[in-house]
């Protein structure tokens, strides 16, 4: 069970046995005044009071499990998002180092999905602290996973880097030559498919982020 759920059980018990302890002490005063001056019954005056006893036992368990969950809550939560960061760190300095269009996956610290997650786990904190520039920079990275990929296209890729540099400085015909040489090879359409998926990403991440934040 989810902790938001437990939580609002929680609350929700601590609430319904603490209207109970209140109106079960108000019987018993109730039922003490007949007893004592109306020649009431005393069972209904115990019952009323061993009642109400009951139920501020409840209303106070109730509550004190509330504060231990936030308390664990609250705890894991921050270890979470600073395992988040450790894994958001690795990645920045994977993409400082990749140097070419496309990277091999297995350069990557851990998967994609868990560095998506982490990414918009930093993103979430980021944004509740009101840095703004600093989702900007998660939501780059987070559609620069785009950029890695298999390790058989990545080398592919860097031929293409290779080829484009030995031909720095060419003349206008040589570049058309190159372009349309560049065109024809099939490591162009890795290219192509990461820069797609790149703006794909940046709407994942949005998406991501905009469900988070309403779940909190």
């Amino acid at each position: 069970m989810q902790t938001r759920t437990r939580l609002a059980l929680l609350q929700l018990f601590g609430g319904v046995a603490g209207w109970a302890w209140i109106f079960l002490a108000i019987a018993a005063v109730f039922h003490f005044v007949s007893a004592l001056f109306f020649d009431g019954r005393w069972s209904s005056f115990l019952w009323a009071f061993g009642g109400s006893a009951v139920a501020r036992f409840l209303t106070r368990g109730f509550m004190e499990a509330q504060r231990r969950r936030s308390r664990w809550s609250a705890r894991n939560t921050r270890g979470d998002l600073q395992r988040a960061e450790v894994l958001v760190s690795a990645y920045g300095a994977v993409l400082e180092r990749c140097q070419s269009v496309l990277c091999s996956e297995e350069l990557l610290p851990a998967p994609k999905a868990e560095i998506k997650a982490a990414l918009i786990a930093a993103a979430r904190a980021s944004r509740s602290a009101g840095q703004g520039a600093a989702v900007e920079h998660l939501r780059v990275g987070y559609a620069s996973l785009s950029n890695f990929v298999p390790a058989a296209e990545a080398h592919s890729s860097t031929r293409l880097d290779q080829l484009v540099t030995a031909h720095d400085g060419a003349s206008p015909e040589e570049l058309v030559r190159l372009a349309r040489q560049i065109t024809s090879l099939p490591e162009s359409s890795a290219s192509a498919r990461s820069t797609e998926e790149f703006a794909q990403l940046v709407r994942e991440f949005d998406a991501a982020l905009a469900r988070e934040e309403k779940a909190a």
